[in-house]
């Protein structure tokens, strides 16, 4: 994480390095199996908990307090869903 974020004196900054990390190296998994955040740094793909589990502890890493926020897409239909580009 050092090599990272190291060169960034601001929280901001350090948050866009890791952002932009995770976009430009992480694709979606779409079979499914990388949902820990480890499996989803290890094999470069995740799903929705492995992405945002991930970011948490690289934030956590760099001294970044962030909390994790826990939900599901059950008042969503199926066409906003798809909008939000999550299918």
């Amino acid at each position: 994480m050092w090599l990272l974020t190291h060169k960034y004196e601001y929280d901001h900054e350090k948050m866009r390095a890791i952002f932009l990390w995770i976009q430009h190296n992480i694709s979606y998994d779409h079979t499914y199996r990388s949902y820990t955040y480890y499996r989803t740094f290890k094999s470069r793909k995740g799903i929705c908990a492995g992405y945002s589990i991930l970011i948490h502890k690289m934030f956590s890493y760099a001294g970044i307090k962030a909390k994790l926020v826990i939900g599901d897409l059950t008042m969503v239909t199926l066409t906003e869903t798809c909008m939000l580009g999550h299918m």
